[in-house]
């Protein structure tokens, strides 16, 4: 599969030479590229991208980008809303060729032709340490909620002040969401109905008096002989808990969030730090693999522990914070 940029010159267009360089970007690119087709086939994907699921370009040609997809249904939810044409950011896991499972901070958003015609979907890929989800019900709710299939309120156990059960049930849960979220709340109730499994999300909806809270929730599919038949919702109101007051803090000479400092390349094993210091010379984990001789799987290994040491989210910052601070 070709990996330059190819298009037809008209009026406004980029010349060859701007073609070339956006073709040399991409290919140089430290985050991964790709672009599918209408029907999630992938059309294009840069090196880093390939390098990152660990397919080569050939390979990759064949396949849909759902074939690299780790299962957990967030994909979906990602397609439904970008096929309306819409942009999509999120963090999805994946599986490489090798089985092995990564997470990516995404960012998807639809190409359309000089028609308006959508024709391409064109992905940016960012790889993350595995995030730790806390699922709403391994702590207790503050709100049960029990829907049918299509969003309307059977029960309650409680509602927020200045609100009855009478007058919640049998409304729809999108009368409580603000407008320019309700086609996210159906976006979940849709994934949880297509895949069967629990679907967990923050969003905004009714608060106490008339206000507006943030609520971390957690959508459960009810079946009944294979089918999907109602929805219960555990849901925390997490603006609630965030104003609570405090215990005042201790005094403390330290300060009270940990940045980077010098300290901690003390807490840096050795080959932590040789990996880090690749990093900021801006190699990707198979090229730092490859120059230390070690397994890429070690090379992942290692970066998620300097991540978690530097408290950073991503590569990337971790080689900015190694500047910065002059860990090394």
């Amino acid at each position: 599969m070709s990996s330059s940029v190819r298009g037809e010159g008209s009026s406004g267009a980029p010349g060859p030479e701007a073609l070339r360089a956006l073709s040399l970007a991409l290919e140089q690119s430290p985050l991964a590229v790709v672009m599918t087709r209408c029907d999630a086939s992938i059309q294009y994907a840069n090196p880093r991208f390939c390098e990152l699921t660990g397919y080569d370009a050939c390979d990759i040609s064949f396949l849909k980008i759902f074939d690299l997809s780790a299962g957990g249904g967030e994909e979906y939810l990602m397609w439904s809303v970008i096929s309306k044409g819409d942009t999509w950011q999120g963090e999805l896991p994946g599986r490489r060729q090798n089985g092995h499972r990564f997470w990516a901070s995404v960012f998807v958003a639809p190409v359309r032709d000089e028609t308006g015609e959508l024709t391409y979907y064109l992905g940016v890929f960012d790889e993350i340490p595995e995030p730790h989800v806390e699922f709403p019900a391994d702590r207790a709710p503050d709100i049960v909620v029990l829907l049918d299939v299509n969003g309307k309120i059977l029960y309650t156990n409680r509602t927020v002040a200045g609100m009855t059960r009478e007058q919640v049930t049998g409304a729809t849960v999108f009368s409580y969401v603000p407008p320019n979220h309700q086609e996210r709340m159906r976006g979940y109730i849709e994934l949880a109905i297509r895949t069967k499994r629990p679907v967990s999300y923050e969003i905004p909806s009714a608060g106490p008096h008339g206000t507006t809270d943030y609520y971390l929730s957690q959508l459960i599919p009810i079946e009944r002989d294979g089918d999907v038949i109602a929805l219960s919702i555990a849901t925390i109101d997490l603006s609630r808990r965030a104003s609570q007051p405090q215990a005042p803090p201790r005094r403390s000479r330290r300060p009270a969030r940990r940045r980077p400092s010098r300290d901690v390349a003390q807490e840096l094993s050795v080959r932590e730090s040789q990996v880090l210091e690749l990093l900021v010379e801006g190699l990707t984990n198979r090229q730092v693999a490859q120059r230390l001789k070690v397994s890429l799987h070690t090379v992942d290994h290692h970066v998620s522990h300097i991540l978690k040491k530097l408290a950073v989210p991503n590569r990337t910052a971790a080689a900015l914070a190694a500047r910065r601070t002059g860990l090394l």
